[in-house]
């Protein structure tokens, strides 16, 4: 049995119409670059379900967001969800960030100082963005720019999309809070695995998993920043679908990402 599960969160309220964000997590194969493809649109029912498609709704998600989980004996009989949100919707780039993003004109901000400054790929630390040494930069439009690969972090990128097209590198010499890196504090789904609680979040409008490290309030994220992608986030959904093993939503004020 092959499944794909959609995640559907409001993205922004524009004036009396509201525009969604559509996840599709598919199963993760060695020569796929993203993990899940995302769409926006208005809310909409996913119709027509092709005979031989099992559906449902999952619950405990978080209020305001929708989990559907669709199965069936082949992927190509999943293509359909792919179709239907390509010609009802429009695709959103892992590249290029929307305008209808609420922080758009703080990310343009952004990036405009730093093709000022022309950095090229110079390091900048978290430190010296917290005092401002980068006008108009946040830790969190800098974690958008990241996700949107204009900056960098250090790792294991070898040849991955973030590297070649990077402006700047970010370098943590500091933990970041929570609150500098999760689009919200509160998290669309938790449970326990691997006995400790992993929760789905977003960071930059890309969802992420959330992993607590056992020490109050310490995390970490997967995939991280940068990262190529993998199978954890489909996985989750998985073993969420199959047992349902909910665990209270963490509460993140005071939590650090390491």
């Amino acid at each position: 049995m092959h499944c794909f599960y959609l995640v559907t969160s409001p993205l922004k309220i524009l004036l009396k119409s509201q525009i969604y964000q559509y996840n599709i997590i598919k199963p993760f194969h060695q020569d796929i670059k993203d993990e899940y493809v995302r769409f926006e649109g208005p809310k909409m029912k996913i119709a027509p379900i092709p005979n031989g498609v099992k559906y449902r709704s999952l619950p405990q998600i978080t209020l305001g967001h929708n989990l559907m989980s669709y199965c069936a004996e082949s992927e190509a009989h999943l293509s359909f969800l792919e179709a239907f949100l390509e010609k009802n919707t429009r695709r959103r780039s892992s590249k290029e960030i929307s305008p209808t993003e609420t922080d758009y004109n703080a990310y343009s901000n952004c990036i405009m100082s730093i093709n000022d400054k022309n950095f090229g790929i110079t390091q900048i630390y978290i430190s010296r963005i917290r005092k401002n040494k980068l006008p108009n930069c946040t830790v969190k439009v800098l974690m958008k720019a990241i996700s949107y690969r204009y900056a960098r972090v250090y790792g294991n990128h070898k040849g991955y999309s973030h590297q070649g097209l990077a402006r700047i590198a970010l370098l943590g010499d500091v933990q970041v809070s929570a609150s500098e890196m999760l689009d919200s504090l509160h998290p669309l789904l938790s449970m326990v695995g691997e006995q400790r609680v992993v929760s789905l979040v977003y960071v930059a409008g890309f969802l992420k998993l959330l992993f607590s490290l056992g020490q109050d309030d310490e995390y970490i994220i997967s995939p991280r920043l940068g990262d190529p992608p993998n199978r954890h986030i489909h996985k989750f959904l998985y073993d969420f679908d199959q047992h349902t093993k909910v665990a209270p939503k963490p509460n993140l004020k005071s939590a650090y990402i390491l």
